[in-house]
């Protein structure tokens, strides 16, 4: 299911447009995002997360059903 999560976030534009902003591959910024490991040094603004919080619980809603 991480997978799919990680697959749907990557390609939706907002998260493209925070990752051009820090300068970082989409996918790469999601993976971080989910495991909580920064490889990186992209520093998400908090309200940054709450958006990627909140485009995660709606794709995890969307496979629930």
């Amino acid at each position: 299911m991480e997978n799919e999560i990680i697959k749907e976030l990557q390609y939706d534009e907002v998260v493209r447009f925070i990752a051009d902003r820090h300068r970082i591959d989409p996918e790469v910024l999601v993976k971080e995002f989910l495991t909580g490991q920064r490889k990186s040094s992209c520093a998400l603004l908090d309200n940054e997360l709450e958006i990627l919080y909140g485009l995660k619980k709606e794709i995890e809603k969307k496979m629930a059903i």
